[in-house]
């Protein structure tokens, strides 16, 4: 029975972790070949593919498409995720960092996990890129490191904790559009951005619980 895969292609190291997605299959072919050996390949339905799968998708590709070859720029992004009771009301912030270029992405949810908000500092980081990037990611979660070598296929095996927020990483970070790796940092440790992150993070769960407590208030709870 043929299998028609579907991109993204990733190529997943399974000494290391590292992993590629990319769009083009002749991209992951070439990193492929690079790899040797100790490696698989998942489409995007999480379906593990051969290299004679990869090279009949190939040549199907669209010939406009493959001579598209983005140049990636590398891009430091430095996050955090804080919860009151976690479960509870949490904050996330990322700070993108492009040479001397700053941007930074917060927010809030009355109701999440600690997990859930280092999660979340990625995912909303991620998609405030406006180009293709070589993204190192600086977190003092291990859980995020962790979990980060794994590809989506894993997830789908069992009902892992933020499922959904693992998937749109590895949808919205590795589809044909970036290159990502996770460094662990000591936490409060006197780490310039990981402090900023951690004093943003928790600035907005001061805000969630403000918005809940609002709520509560309206809902006469309280």
């Amino acid at each position: 029975m043929n299998y028609t895969p579907v991109p993204p292609y990733i190529v997943f190291n399974d000494l290391n972790g590292d992993k590629r997605a990319f769009l083009d299959p002749a991209d992951a072919i070439a990193f492929l070949v690079e790899l040797g050996d100790a490696v698989d390949v998942i489409d995007g339905n999480g379906t593990t593919i051969d290299l004679k799968i990869l090279e009949e998708a190939m040549k199907k590709y669209d010939a406009n498409k493959m001579n598209v070859r983005p140049h990636k720029y590398a891009v430091d992004i430095h996050t955090d995720g804080a919860c009151s009771g976690n479960p509870g009301p949490g904050g996330y912030a990322g700070i993108i960092v492009f040479g001397e270029k700053e941007k930074t992405v917060r927010g809030y949810e009355l109701f999440t996990t600690n997990n859930a908000m280092e999660l979340k500092a990625v995912v909303e980081s991620i998609k405030a890129l406006s180009m293709p990037c070589e993204v190192t990611v600086h977190t003092d979660s291990q859980y995020l490191c962790n979990c980060s070598k794994h590809c989506k296929a894993w997830f789908e095996k069992a009902d892992r904790p933020n499922k959904d927020l693992w998937f749109e990483l590895i949808t919205e970070g590795l589809a044909g559009k970036h290159h990502i790796k996770f460094v662990k940092v000591e936490g409060h440790s006197g780490e310039v951005y990981n402090e900023r992150c951690d004093k943003i993070a928790k600035e907005q769960v001061k805000k969630a619980c403000h918005e809940l407590a609002q709520r509560n208030y309206m809902n006469g709870e309280c």
